[in-house]
C-alpha cells in the first residue's frame, strides 16, 4: 500500500479561562478521509516521542495490561494469584451444583502445580510436557492451570482423538507426563504399554490431589 502524505498543523489553544493550554493536531481531510485512515472520530489513541518524531498508534488493550502489571507479572501464575487475594470468595466458576471461588480455584491449581513438581523430582525433570485429557469440568482447568504454574509446557488433547493419533502426537510433543481423567483410560493404556520407556508417568488430577493432601497430613 502506497503511503498517504500531507501537511497537518499544531495549534495550542487556551481552556478554563486561558488557566490551561491544550495542544490539538489537525489532520488534513485527505488523509483523515481516505479509507485507510486508521482511528475513528474521538478514539483514544497512543502517542509517543521516538527520536523526534511523534508516533500515533492504535490502543493496545493487552500491551496496555502487560504494561500495568510489568512484563515480568503478566503471567497466568500471577494473575490467579493476585486475583484470589483480591476477589477471595467471590464466585469464579458455576458448574452444576457446584460454585468455586477464586481462592479455590487458585487453591486447587496449586496443589496440581504442587503434584507436578513432585512427579518432575521423581522423573528428575526441571520442565515437565504435559499432555491433558478432560472433559468440559472444573478439573480441566485445575489441571491446564496448575500445569502452567509448574512452569510445563502443556498439550492440549482433542477427546474425539483416537488412539493412533494420540500415540503420534504424544511422540512429537515428547509427553513426559499424561494427566487425563478416568473416563479416557481405555483409550490409552495399550500406549502406554507399548511406549512405557519414553511415556514414564501417568496419572490423574484426583491422584495429585489425594497425594498431596496425603503429604500435608502425615
Amino acid at each position: 500500500m502506497a503511503n498517504r502524505k500531507g501537511i497537518g498543523k499544531v495549534s495550542i489553544k487556551s481552556s478554563g479561562k486561558g488557566k490551561y493550554g491544550a495542544l490539538w493536531i489537525y489532520v488534513p481531510s485527505k488523509l483523515a478521509k481516505d479509507s485507510s485512515f486508521p482511528f475513528s472520530d474521538k478514539e483514544k489513541i497512543n502517542i509517543e516521542i521516538e527520536d523526534g518524531k511523534l508516533v500515533m498508534s492504535k490502543k493496545d488493550d493487552w500491551l496496555d495490561f502487560l504494561t500495568g502489571y510489568g512484563l515480568e507479572n503478566g503471567t497466568l501464575s500471577y494473575l490467579l494469584e493476585s486475583k484470589a487475594k483480591q476477589n477471595k470468595n467471590r464466585p469464579f466458576l458455576y458448574y452444576e451444583d457446584d460454585v468455586y471461588s477464586y481462592q479455590d480455584l487458585n487453591e486447587y491449581c496449586n496443589r496440581i502445580a504442587h503434584g507436578i513438581l513432585r512427579i518432575n523430582r521423581r522423573l528428575e525433570k526441571s520442565k515437565a510436557r504435559i499432555s491433558i485429557m478432560m472433559p468440559n469440568c472444573p478439573d480441566f482447568l485445575f489441571s491446564w492451570f496448575g500445569a502452567v504454574k509448574a512452569r510445563s509446557v502443556v498439550v492440549l488433547l482433542n477427546k474425539n482423538m483416537d488412539s493412533d493419533l494420540l500415540k503420534d502426537v504424544l511422540k512429537d510433543s515428547k509427553t513426559s507426563i499424561l494427566m487425563i481423567d478416568y473416563q479416557f483410560y481405555d483409550r490409552f493404556k495399550d500406549i502406554i504399554h507399548l511406549l512405557a520407556g519414553h511415556y514414564p508417568c501417568f496419572c490423574s488430577v484426583r491422584q495429585l490431589r489425594f497425594e498431596l493432601l496425603q503429604h500435608q497430613t502425615n
